[in-house]
């Protein structure tokens, strides 16, 4: 990992940071590394200041899915710099994952464009990286990886605790995994096995050349 690391998380529904990257959050926290929270909706949204505060993020902003979402995320990505974004992806089922995932897309394409028009110096894109598609419990099938600890598998099921509709209870294991809490160790053991890891988060890079595209740990 880079001695600096700036991770922003742009997630669909507040819950979707915890699942998509909880244990790579904590994991930057105790490193105390920089990171910021993109919400595009503002439900829940008490809740998931105190998920932010728990990782640790500088802050925790609201974007409503409007007509000027991607001139507002641009701004942001310039104001803060990210090296790395994560964000859902574009070929889940859910119609607003998908979407938030393809406007991510988008605007991380455009946002260098923009930089350049508006005279900001030694602006650097940012490496864009999708979670797992919801409809697939266990995908491994990215190219980055980040290791993670107990303890930040342990942080990753207490942030999931603060949204009083994730309770321990088993839920249905493909299409309701958020509110089954027990699959969060699961996953990331198998993802953890598919890199010689014990528990690693895995996530497919969207822009960088197919030629790039391999096993890279951050």
């Amino acid at each position: 990992m880079e001695k600096s690391t700036r991770l922003m998380v742009v997630p669909a529904h507040n819950g979707d940071e915890v699942v998509m990257c909880g244990g790579w959050m904590s994991k930057l926290t105790r490193e105390k590394q920089q990171q910021v929270v993109v919400s595009i909706t503002n439900q829940d949204a008490e809740q998931q200041v105190k998920v932010a505060q728990h990782f640790g993020a500088l802050s925790c902003q609201c974007l409503k899915q409007r007509e000027d979402f991607n001139e507002s995320m641009i701004k942001l990505i310039h104001d803060y710099r990210p090296q790395y974004i994560v964000t859902n992806h574009p070929k889940d089922f859910t119609t607003d994952h998908a979407w938030v995932g393809q406007r991510m897309r988008e605007i991380v394409f455009e946002a260098p464009r923009r930089a350049q028009q508006n005279g900001i110096k030694d602006f650097k894109k940012p490496i864009l990286l999708f979670a797992r598609p919801y409809q697939h419990p266990y995908y491994t099938k990215g190219q980055v990886f980040v290791e993670i600890s107990v303890a930040d598998l342990a942080s990753k099921l207490q942030a999931c605790r603060l949204y009083d509709w994730t309770p321990d209870l088993p839920g249905n294991p493909i299409y309701d995994i958020i509110h089954d809490t027990s699959w969060i160790p699961r996953y990331g053991e198998v993802c953890g096995s598919v890199v010689g890891k014990q528990f690693a988060e895995i996530y497919t890079m969207d822009n960088l050349e197919p030629s790039l595209e391999l096993w890279s740990n951050i």
